[in-house]
């Protein structure tokens, strides 16, 4: 095929041709190695946050934003409330262990509110893990007093990942107490 192009070709023609081949050709080189080092040097690195606090062996608050719940929403304790697998209350996807949150709605109406993710949830326990939500989470409330004039919480179970080599996670929902 390439002698039936090249015979067609006037002379100029075989000779650009050429060239770009052999231009082609040696592009395609493996890059020298010290080529690799000048991109090494101005990549970015992350930085390690092992030193962080609650973070790896670290005690602590962690740095970063409180979660601001909306004005008719309160968080309250209930240690006595058993894990249950019912999808619809487990939010997040890592579930390397789960965080109960008991919501109280003081509204008439279902409140609506965003968790962001990187939240870190800190044990009040210092050889559990603290957890970190990797993704948003949408929450919705129903009113605490119920149409028939019954009183209940909202029970959501955050899946959450460890952050803390060395501990533990929470073995029974007694343990799983948490500031947010």
């Amino acid at each position: 095929m390439y002698k039936i192009i090249f015979r067609r070709l006037p002379e100029a023609g075989k000779c650009l041709m050429t060239g770009a081949l052999i231009l082609f050709i040696t592009a395609c080189e493996k890059t020298d190695t010290e080529d690799i080092g000048e991109f090494e040097e101005t990549a970015y690195a992350i930085g390690s946050s092992a030193d962080q606090p609650a973070i790896g062996e670290n005690d602590g608050i962690p740095y970063g934003t409180a979660l601001i719940l909306p004005s008719k929403l309160k968080l309250v304790d209930r240690p006595q409330y058993r894990f249950n697998q019912d999808q619809p209350k487990i939010f997040g996807f890592t579930r390397t262990f789960y965080v109960p949150l008991h919501f109280v709605n003081e509204d008439t109406v279902n409140v609506s509110f965003t968790i962001p993710p990187g939240l870190i949830l800190n044990s009040q326990f210092r050889d559990n893990q603290n957890g970190l939500l990797v993704e948003r989470v949408l929450v919705d409330v129903p009113p605490t007093l119920n149409a028939g004039g019954t009183k209940d919480t909202t029970t959501i179970f955050l899946a959450v990942s460890c952050i803390n080599e060395g501990r533990t996670p929470p073995v029974s929902f007694f343990d799983a107490q948490y500031n947010i």
